[in-house]
C-alpha cells in the first residue's frame, strides 16, 4: 500500500474497537471460486461513495482483501509472505516450525497468526464502512448489527469457463484449481467460525450466471437501504 493508504487504514483499525464505537456498518462479500467478488466490490465500492454528498475520510467505503494481511503481518512484526500460507489453509511441519523458532526474531505460532488475522478482520468490521472480500469475514463480523453479508454463487461448469477464459487457461486447468480452492476456503471458514462453517451466516445470495454485476450492486445498494446502512 502507498503510504496515505497505510496510514488510513492503521487508523481505522483498532482490535479493541467492539468498546470504542457503534460497531459497522460493513459489508462482507464471499464467493464461490470464480465468481467476480473483486469487480463486483469495486462496483459497489464507487457507487457507495457516490450516494454520500458530504463523507469524511473515515466515512469513505474501502475495499478490503489484501490489506487483511498487511495488517496483520504489520501486528506480527513479519512480512506477509511468512503468514500467507494460513489463507492457503496450509501447515507448516513441525520441522519447519522449530527450525523457524530458531532462526526468526519474531517467531509466531500457527494459533498466534490465526488470532491476529481474526482480529483484523473483526477491527475492520467494527471500524466500519468496509467491504470486505472472503477471509471468513462474514463469519467473524457476524454478530455487528449494521451490517450484510454476500454470498456469490454460480453453477460448477459456468465457474470453470469463466476463470478459464478470465486466465487464458484450459479447461481442465480451470476445474482443478477451483476444486483446490473451494476445498481450501471451505476449510478456512471453518478453522475461523466459531459455529461450524456457518452457512446461516449469509443474509443473501447472488446468482452471478443469471445477474450482470450491475444488477447486484444494485440490489446490494437497496438492502443497505433497508437496513438503514446508509
Amino acid at each position: 500500500m502507498s503510504n496515505p493508504l497505510e496510514k488510513y487504514f492503521s487508523a481505522r483499525y483498532t482490535p479493541d474497537g467492539d468498546m470504542q464505537k457503534d460497531p459497522g456498518p460493513v459489508v462482507t462479500i464471499s464467493r464461490e471460486f470464480g465468481c467476480p467478488a473483486k469487480i463486483i466490490s469495486d462496483l459497489l465500492a464507487n457507487q457507495l461513495n457516490e450516494l454520500q454528498e458530504h463523507k469524511t475520510e473515515q466515512d469513505t467505503w474501502q475495499v478490503i482483501s489484501k490489506e487483511i494481511l498487511d495488517d496483520s503481518a504489520r501486528e506480527l512484526k513479519t512480512e506477509g509472505s511468512k503468514i500467507e500460507y494460513v489463507f492457503n489453509y496450509e501447515k507448516k511441519s513441525l520441522i519447519d516450525e522449530f527450525l523457524e523458532s530458531l532462526s526468526a526474531k519474531y517467531y509466531h505460532s500457527d494459533w498466534k497468526i490465526r488470532d491476529t488475522i481474526k482480529n483484523v478482520i473483526r477491527g475492520f468490521g467494527v471500524n466500519g464502512h468496509s467491504i470486505i472480500i472472503g477471509r471468513a469475514a462474514a463469519q467473524i463480523n457476524r454478530d455487528i448489527e449494521k451490517s450484510l453479508h454476500i454470498r456469490l454463487v454460480a453453477r460448477f461448469d459456468w465457474r470453470v469457463n469463466n476463470f478459464a477464459n478470465s486466465h487464458n487457461i484450459t479447461p481442465k486447468e480451470a476445474v482443478k484449481k477451483i476444486k483446490e480452492l473451494d476445498e481450501n476456503r471451505e476449510k478456512l471458514i471453518k478453522a475461523f467460525a466459531t459455529e461450524g462453517n456457518c452457512i446461516q451466516c449469509y443474509d443473501v445470495y447472488f446468482s452471478t450466471e443469471y445477474l450482470t454485476n450491475e444488477q447486484i450492486v444494485s440490489s446490494i445498494v437497496q438492502l443497505m437501504q433497508l437496513k438503514k446502512l446508509i
